[in-house]
């Protein structure tokens, strides 16, 4: 039972992380096409930026998909608070 609640878990963690992964994508590819429409002689550098955020995006998404911080979060190991635990 508890195999498939954490299953369950773990997918619902990369969908969320995809899904807001995805809406910064689109955020993004949107600014680029309102600032190519407002101010198309700096074409180069705008397409430059959004390629290199976008480069940034998907490497994030790996990252956090290789790492799930959220499990790490949800286990206290990133608390920094100080004496909230002690560790043996």
């Amino acid at each position: 039972m508890t195999q498939i609640s954490s299953q369950k878990s773990k997918t619902s963690s990369r969908f969320f992380t995809k899904c807001v992964i995805l809406f910064l994508i689109v955020c993004n590819n949107a600014a680029m096409f309102q600032a190519l429409w407002l101010n198309p002689a700096q074409a180069a550098d705008i397409i430059t930026n959004s390629g290199a955020i976008n480069v940034a995006l998907a490497g994030l998404y790996m990252g956090v998909g290789h790492l799930d911080l959220r499990a790490f979060a949800a286990q206290g190991l990133l608390d920094v608070k100080r004496g909230s635990k002690t560790y043996a």
